[in-house]
């Protein structure tokens, strides 16, 4: 985004990302840049509530053109994992990362959620 824009549109976007995360959450839900571009969210929630979360985040930035340069769409990208406790953080940002990457190779503009657990809930385990 720096690269393309420079520094202080860049952090004009990340400001206003950072002002619609915390928007979009509740009280006791944890919002933290990650680094670069990346968000990390701390959300009390189950898999489908983060998911649906993470989607009207998703549509509420992408359909707002006055952010970039020339009314340009901004992709946003979310990889959602579970974490039981704070023990599993490391783990669960790793996983969540993983995802991440996985929904910018499909494509950008996504999110992904982990399967494995999405799949025990529609199995009843």
């Amino acid at each position: 985004m720096n690269d393309s824009w420079g520094h202080a549109r860049g952090d004009y976007v990340l400001q206003n990302v950072a002002h619609a995360l915390t928007q979009q959450v509740r009280a006791g839900d944890l919002v933290a840049r990650f680094g670069g571009e990346e968000f990390v969210l701390l959300l009390r929630s189950d898999l489908a509530g983060a998911e649906q979360i993470a989607q009207r985040i998703r549509t509420q930035l992408s359909e707002d053109r006055s952010l970039l340069p020339n009314g340009e769409r901004m992709t946003i990208s979310f990889g959602i994992a579970p974490i039981e406790d704070l023990s599993q953080l490391s783990a669960a940002l790793s996983h969540a990362d993983g995802l991440l990457y996985q929904a910018k190779q499909a494509g950008r503009d996504r999110v992904h959620v982990a399967r494995r657990v999405r799949e025990k809930a529609a199995r009843g385990l």
